[in-house]
């Protein structure tokens, strides 16, 4: 099943893009991507999360602000990948289930409201919780040391038993345990830079 979904990560990888411009600079070497049904090109770095999508009236805007409300965009940027098979993953590694209609929730609103000023310094613990059970995936995007790019993990799933955070990253294709405080120094560095 890990190897499935690393299989399943590939595909991801090898549809992101950089912008047309050559203006930043990604973790690898993408190359264009065209939903032509759709009349829309994706500029997608997903493991970087810097996501802009054209839209066909030609306005541009970050995937990232728009990937909860707009289902369509969070399907094509995570082309390939079974859900369902994550899950039974996690299930199997004893991390919180991921809720079946949920998106994943961009890491700045989460930061932003009064659950994280109210739990993370405190509990970290309620806070993971919290999110994984009522909005699913955290997205956490903060700056990429030595690059113009932003960094994304995905937190996926909490043991409460080891302290650990379970978390997709750029450089991974299947899920990483890390230390709660090396991932709340993460979130502060998202929220006091504000992204």
């Amino acid at each position: 099943m890990l190897r499935h979904i690393q299989n399943s990560l590939g595909s991801v990888y090898r549809s992101n893009t950089a912008t047309p411009q050559g203006q930043i600079i990604h973790h690898r070497n993408f190359q264009s991507q065209f939903d032509t049904t759709g009349n829309t090109l994706y500029n997608n770095c997903w493991v970087c999360s810097l996501n802009v999508i054209k839209s066909r009236d030609g306005n541009n805007y970050s995937a990232l602000e728009d990937i909860t409300s707009d289902n369509q965009a969070f399907n094509n940027i995570l082309e390939g990948i079974d859900i369902i098979e994550c899950e039974n993953l996690l299930k199997e590694m004893n991390v919180q289930k991921i809720p079946e209609s949920s998106l994943f929730t961009n890491i700045k609103e989460a930061l932003q409201a009064e659950v994280f000023n109210s739990t993370v310094e405190d509990d970290f613990e309620s806070f993971i919780s919290y999110e994984l059970q009522n909005h699913g995936p955290l997205m956490l995007i903060r700056p990429s040391l030595g690059s113009e790019c932003l960094h994304a993990e995905c937190i996926v799933g909490y043991d409460s038993e080891v302290k650990k955070v379970l978390i997709y990253d750029s450089m991974n294709t299947s899920p990483e345990w890390q230390s709660n405080i090396d991932v709340y120094d993460k979130l502060t560095l998202a929220f006091n830079d504000k992204y």
